[in-house]
């Protein structure tokens, strides 16, 4: 099967095993809240992958360590404030307003007329469905949201560049290290101030 076939199921699995993760982690923010639900995913998903990838720590470089550990602060900050988000506004129109962060990348790197026009119409479709006139709207859901958005950018652009000097499997493991490094003191805080 060629790559352009399986581009597209590939994309359709991976949002919805992405939201459908979301939802199924929303419902533990009554037990131990939206920091300690993204602690336990990526500490728990930095783990397995560390068993299941055994990364090569030892041939790594000065500048693999550095794009890891960018690539996990953006995926630390991408995930922790998006479930801060959910917490305040509903998960769809969280990932709705999120994926303002993708779209102005598409915009800043199109090179194309058309991919730029797409890209509006998705903007537009994002402005259109916030309901901007509702006064039960949580407007730092929104802004977390958004925020949210920003470091999934981030998160592109570095999986972009860490991807390009090193093994898929020891990146996204090295980085998923990174982001339990970054996550864990928000959750220990967390625990201090309650």
């Amino acid at each position: 099967m060629k790559k352009s076939n399986i581009a597209i199921p590939a994309t359709l699995l991976a949002i919805i095993c992405v939201q459908g993760g979301a939802s199924i982690a929303k419902q533990l923010f009554p037990a131990i809240g939206a920091i300690g639900t993204v602690t336990l995913r990526i500490v728990l998903s930095a783990v397995l992958l560390t068993l299941i990838n055994r990364p090569k720590f030892l041939q790594f470089n000065s500048q693999k360590w550095k794009y890891c550990a960018m690539y996990g602060v953006g995926l630390a900050a991408m995930n922790l404030i998006f479930y801060m988000a959910i917490q305040r506004i509903p998960l769809g129109l969280a990932v709705t307003v999120e994926f303002a962060g993708p779209l102005f990348l598409a915009l800043a790197l199109s090179r194309k007329l058309l991919d730029v026009i797409w890209a509006l119409l998705a903007c537009l479709g994002i402005l259109l469905i916030v309901p901007w006139h509702n006064d039960h709207v949580d407007l730092i859901g929104l802004g977390l949201a958004f925020l949210a958005g920003m470091f999934w950018a981030v998160y592109i652009v570095m999986g972009g560049k860490v991807s390009k000097i090193m093994d898929g499997k020891d990146a996204v493991t090295t980085g998923m290290i990174f982001a339990s490094l970054v996550i864990i003191p928000f959750t220990i805080w967390g625990k201090v101030i309650i």
